[in-house]
């Protein structure tokens, strides 16, 4: 996601000198997400992310930290949380920078392994999906939704509970996670994960590859033949995932999906600019009402 530029923004000098560190060079900034700015730090014996999260954000910070433990004692390339404090009235973590690159700056350069770096990405969320996890994690808030969805198709979602308690990131896509061509070597940004249906999880990488890809926002493509190069990272992921992972049951967790990225992006850009997604999340839910 971009950063809002209306933000306050804050000193990450007095953020590191608070947490009782003393950068060699003066911190980079990184585009951060709805939630947080992002600076890299450079330190004497490697470098380092600085989150900084908005006010008000401390139980997404508190639940970030908690999944990042699940998915690090799982194996997952996780960041290590070196420090975890306050400034002021912002929550503050400071985390190991990881090798590689984002898959779409990845992607930018050798544009020709989008399939072969899809896999990795598929088979790595395919990984996420196994693990399985308590109540340190909260289930996703889906009742929001029931003015754009229904409260039948809701009950779709919910009503299968069997897979009801893995992990789910909820923001899987080609600039949280990381490469080097040859494997996966990091997966960013926890701060949406749950314990949750990995149908909802898969739908939600899907609504991200297939319309925000090129169409709305900052394209993680710009400079290629966006479409084609999605599509074919897109059959990569796919495939890397397995095909036949949810053979049935995916058009209310599509519909859901398709609702969540309007109400993510709905402030920020208007109507038009996300008609495709409105009529993706449309069309999924009459899919799902005309066989129930």
């Amino acid at each position: 996601m971009s950063e809002d530029p209306t933000r306050e923004s804050v000193d990450p000098a007095a953020v590191l000198d608070e947490l009782g560190v003393q950068p060699v060079s003066p911190p980079i900034p990184i585009l951060g997400g709805a939630d947080n700015q992002v600076w890299r730090v450079e330190d004497r014996s490697r470098p380092y992310a600085l989150r900084v999260f908005q006010p008000d954000r401390e139980e997404v910070w508190a639940r970030e930290q908690r999944a990042i433990a699940v998915a690090g004692a799982a194996s997952i390339p996780v960041p290590t949380v070196v420090r975890s404090g306050r400034y002021r009235d912002r929550a503050v973590l400071l985390h190991e920078w990881l090798p590689g690159l984002p898959i779409g700056r990845y992607l930018r350069r050798r544009p020709w392994e989008a399939y072969s770096v899809g896999r990795l990405f598929g088979q790595m969320q395919r990984v996420i999906h196994a693990i399985r996890v308590g109540p340190e994690l909260p289930p996703p808030t889906v009742d929001r939704y029931e003015s754009l969805l229904g409260g039948e198709l809701l009950a779709g979602v919910q009503s299968d509970t069997a897979a009801a308690d893995r992990l789910i990131h909820l923001d899987y896509h080609a600039l949280n996670v990381m490469t080097d061509g040859r494997r996966i070597t990091g997966v960013l940004d926890w701060t949406n994960a749950r314990r949750g249906d990995p149908r909802l999880d898969y739908a939600r990488t899907l609504t991200i590859v297939r319309l925000d890809c090129g169409q709305i926002g900052r394209p993680w493509l710009s400079s290629l033949p966006t479409v084609v190069v999605s599509r074919v990272f897109e059959a990569g992921w796919r495939a890397g995932y397995g095909r036949d992972a949810f053979p049935s049951g995916m058009a209310p967790f599509h519909a859901l999906a398709g609702a969540i990225m309007l109400r993510d992006l709905g402030t920020r850009y208007p109507k038009e600019d996300l008609r495709h997604v409105a009529r993706w999340s449309r069309r999924w839910a009459e899919r799902f009402r005309s066989t129930h």
